[in-house]
């Protein structure tokens, strides 16, 4: 008995079931007609008259829309297929019957897909199935027009210098962890680095800690070095650290795990210091200050200093290894441009090892500055003052300034830089516990270019006494030490002649100390 058309077009379109997201829903089942509908509706290949020519010309036997299959029984074995298609003049362009299973995937694909509008003329060729629908990728973004699952738009992802996606670098190296490289690290490698690591921290130690050593090499280091120079040491030693590096991860590198952009951005992380740190305006006051605390014995700053880095790990071998790396760059580094410096200055004779003696750091720090002003290194003078090492307007023991110290050691760019670069004003009359004032020790020495810097502050006091000295005045000790340049330029700043020392006033002390040269400058100035 031969199916009915119904009873076969309702076996066909049993694939049409759609069901919702919860398997507890009902399905919803769709109709027959609508099912009819929605096929030739989308389809839309060829005229009502066209679709009644063919029945005719098959002799009433009912082609599925669907299965292409006849309706009214199986193909008769004494008519192959081929028969039909000759018959047919107008060829009809059917649709496979979609996949039973996956129906809610399928119609989330045709949702997706635009529908392209056929023709209505009826085509020769079977029309193509639709494309598949690449798989989303979240690192890329694909190109709208790709159907390849491996076309991926690399113009479409924005370029960034450190971003993720970025061929040749690692997500965790941009995170600060390094582990994946790592684990290629040479270990005997690291160990001739710390031992190396200590032996020039201890070479740095006893040069910066014998004489006057590390205030010459900050004045060279300002003053003697341009930026220049600087900048090529600097890319030296960083090159010569490229290839230490390189050597440590000789292993990963020949098996292709480790490549120079991982070494370059472990450098980078370990040595943050260069390029922008050394290179920048403050980059000679920085290298200075690490300089000092490698040479110290600030033991806080010096655990800080070699822990800057930007890493992240959870391997204690690999943390310790890291560390180790961050020293011998930093030490190497370091190290390389004081010999430099004592390379170029030929000091062949070994420094004086330091005192066993402890100081703490401000009694380092005034050592130094009052090393630095004697030696009239202005530079330096204003490092310790610009880093916040040394208070400006600090008093010694002694009661002395830093504007007396300058006077003492007979300075005068110091003096100068004391005076009109220092704000607010270090005072010049203050007097030290031998009740002198600066301009007192300045006429007393006799250094007229000392008086005439002290002389051009509004705030300096031409007549200050001295209570411990009978009241003398700058003036009484430039006359009794027959300073006449002195003299000239008290009395033309307007020192006041009637003052006395004791019993004499200045024309007294001139003739008691046979003064002639400066007693006529004093009776010329009445």
């Amino acid at each position: 008995m031969s199916r009915g058309v119904r009873d076969l077009r309702e076996l066909i379109c049993v694939s049409r079931l759609t069901f919702r997201n919860s398997d507890d829903e009902e399905p919803q089942f769709l109709t027959d007609d609508e099912v009819v509908a929605k096929d030739f509706d989308r389809l839309s290949v060829s005229s009502s008259d066209s679709v009644g020519g063919v029945e005719a010309t098959n002799g009433g036997r009912h082609i599925s829309p669907d299965s292409g299959c006849v309706t009214n029984g199986s193909t008769p074995p004494e008519l192959p297929m081929e028969e039909d298609t000759t018959l047919s003049t107008t060829p009809i362009i059917v649709k496979s019957p979609p996949v039973p299973t996956k129906v809610g995937r399928t119609r989330r694909k045709k949702k997706r897909a635009p529908h392209k509008v056929l023709s209505t003329e009826p085509s020769r060729h079977e029309l193509p199935k639709p494309p598949r629908i690449p798989p989303l990728r979240p690192r890329y973004k694909t190109s709208n027009s790709s159907d390849n699952d491996s076309d991926v738009d690399m113009e479409s992802c924005p370029v960034q210098r450190y971003g993720s996606h970025v061929t040749g670098f690692r997500k965790t190296q941009a995170e600060g962890n390094f582990d994946d490289i790592l684990c290629y690290m040479d270990a005997t490698v690291v160990s001739n680095w710390l031992e190396r690591a200590n032996k020039m921290v201890t070479e740095i130690t006893a040069y910066c800690n014998s004489d006057d050593s590390f205030v010459t090499f900050a004045h060279f280091w300002f003053t003697g070095f341009d930026d220049i120079q600087k900048i090529e040491l600097f890319d030296l030693e960083h090159s010569i650290l490229v290839e230490e590096m390189s050597f440590a991860f000789a292993v990963g590198k020949d098996q292709g795990k480790v490549n120079q952009r991982d070494l370059n951005n472990f450098i980078s992380a370990l040595f943050r210091e260069y390029p922008d740190k050394l290179l920048s305006t403050k980059g000679p006051n920085m290298f200075l200050n690490h300089l000092d605390v490698l040479s110290s014995q600030k033991h806080v700053q010096y655990k800080k200093l070699l822990s800057d880095v930007k890493c992240s790990t959870k391997n204690k071998q690999y943390a310790q290894w890291i560390l180790a790396t961050r020293s011998f760059a930093l030490v190497s580094v370091w190290s390389a441009v004081v010999n430099f410096y004592r390379n170029l200055l030929e000091k062949i004779s070994p420094s004086r090892p330091p005192s066993s003696q402890s100081h703490r750091e401000e009694d380092t720090n005034l050592r130094r500055i009052g090393q630095a002003i004697r030696l009239g290194f202005a530079d330096v003078v204003h490092y310790y003052f610009t880093e916040g090492h040394i208070k400006p307007h600090l008093v010694d023991p002694n009661g002395r300034t830093f504007v007396f110290s300058a006077v003492m050691y007979n300075q005068c760019g110091v003096l100068h830089y004391l005076i009109n670069r220092v704000k607010p004003m270090i005072d010049v009359n203050l007097a030290a516990d031998t009740g002198n004032t600066p301009l007192h020790a300045a006429a007393n020495s006799g250094n007229d270019r000392l008086v005439e810097v002290l002389l051009q502050c509004p705030q300096i006091n031409v007549n200050a006494i001295n209570p411990q000295c009978e009241n003398a005045t700058p003036l009484h000790l430039a006359v009794m030490h027959g300073h006449r340049t002195v003299v000239e330029k008290l009395v033309k700043a307007k020192a006041d002649l009637s003052l006395k020392m004791g019993e004499l006033n200045a024309e007294d002390i001139a003739k008691q100390f046979d003064s002639y040269a400066t007693l006529r400058v004093l009776k010329d100035s009445v």
